[in-house]
């Protein structure tokens, strides 16, 4: 995988973990800035990666759907469980990079999904 690669699914499992309240706005422009360093680029991606960490809460939530869509990344609607499958996967994804632990992992997801998403079970 090439580093333009990585920092696109980065930014895909940043932005549906965002979405679902598990890390604050902050992180996803941090990813943006790391998004921007490895290759990858767009007029979007450039004004999310810009913005302050004051500004983050405000306006992340505007900027980054166009910045996925510009880079071909797909926004989940928060709720979807399309959006709570793909946090499960980068929750779990966290968990094989030592970033969780496999008892942090479990406890987000059945305190976020409880038993309610198949994948998750």
């Amino acid at each position: 995988m090439t580093s333009t690669e990585a920092a696109a699914l980065a930014l895909q499992d940043h932005a549906a973990l965002w979405s679902m309240g598990e890390i604050p706005a902050t992180d996803v422009v941090t990813c943006a800035c790391n998004a921007l360093v490895a290759g990858l680029d767009s007029p979007a991606l450039r004004l999310l990666a810009a913005c302050t960490r004051a500004e983050a809460d405000y306006d992340v939530p505007d900027l980054l759907p166009p910045a996925l869509d510009e880079l071909g990344l797909i926004f989940y609607p928060v709720g979807s469980v399309a959006g709570q499958e793909a946090v499960a996967r980068a929750l779990a994804a966290r968990m094989l990079a030592g970033e969780l632990t496999p008892r942090e992992l479990v406890f987000r997801i059945h305190q976020r999904f409880g038993h309610a998403l198949p994948l998750a079970e």
